[in-house]
């Protein structure tokens, strides 16, 4: 018997729920009666977290308490029971299982106790606590930031490999064309890639979380290449986002471009909505 509807929120939802931003009254009540109904298995990731930790050492006006409160909100919508494993285990975790034909593993762990208390002193702080609870942020985020550095050492590796390469007209070809260069500088960073490339790409591009971590990545280069958009400095947390919606069936974002991103991308597992769109359909 299948599960409940697996969905992942992009933080920009939280955020603009938050800041009643596009974001009705009735819509937020709407999203904390989802949390509440069990219908859907609502999944939190440590890059939700990692955004809301940079709000709180934020020394721009209001930064700190908004993020005070999107934590409040993803306590009361969400929890901190569980937590999705970081993004570069995730995406390891997929290429070590299928380099040897395993099972895949579990995506989401249990909250450890010193994070989960951590985050609950976090969600209750007043005002005047909120310098207190910047050193708790920190000790949070420096946990938080280590397993961004292979990831990142993986797509720059990744990146290296396909500089030089013409880029297509079109985005399909041109995701045809780099994939296997994607898929070798993530798998060979793990050291699974020989075994991964006689298993076969098509088979490689069928695990959601590699498809997702090589969709996003090349669809974020093309768009750049050849659609003259600038880099953003989100880009990173953007792909860490959707590393974490392949473990999902619905990815929510309220980010238009992202979402346009992510849709013209191949065999991704979950399908792509806005906030509004999702609830119209809940």
């Amino acid at each position: 018997m299948a599960g409940p509807i697996r969905v992942y929120f992009d933080h920009n939802v939280v955020d603009h729920a938050v800041k009643r931003h596009k974001i009705t009254d009735g819509q937020v009540d709407q999203l904390r009666s989802i949390g509440k109904s069990g219908i859907f298995q609502l999944m939190l990731s440590i890059t939700n977290l990692d955004e809301i930790i940079a709000g709180l050492q934020s020394r721009r006006p209001l930064r700190p308490e908004h993020a005070i409160e999107q934590l409040r909100l993803i306590r009361d919508v969400i929890g901190f029971g569980h937590l999705l494993k970081p993004p570069d285990q995730l995406l390891t975790h997929a290429l070590v299982d299928f380099a040897f034909d395993l099972p895949p593993s579990e995506s989401v762990i249990v909250m450890p106790t010193a994070m989960r208390e951590h985050l609950e002193r976090l969600a209750d702080a007043t005002r005047v606590e909120i310098e207190y609870a910047t050193q708790i942020a920190a000790e949070v985020r420096d946990q938080i930031d280590e397993n961004y550095e292979a990831l990142r050492r993986a797509r720059e590796q990744a990146l290296r490999e396909l500089e030089g390469r013409r880029p297509k007209r079109h985005f399909i070809p041109y995701w045809r064309d780099v994939a296997d260069g994607f898929a070798e500088g993530y798998a060979g960073h793990v050291g699974v890639w020989e075994r991964c490339r006689e298993r076969g790409m098509d088979r490689l591009l069928a695990v959601p979380c590699v498809a997702m971590a090589i969709g996003a990545a090349a669809s974020m280069v093309y768009a750049k290449l050849v659609e003259g958009r600038a880099t953003d400095r989100g880009d990173s947390r953007d792909q860490a986002h959707a590393i974490a919606a392949s473990t999902a069936d619905i990815f929510v974002s309220n980010d238009d471009e992202f979402r346009r991103l992510l849709k013209r991308v191949p065999m991704i597992a979950p399908a792509v909505m806005s906030l509004e769109e999702f609830l119209a359909s809940s």
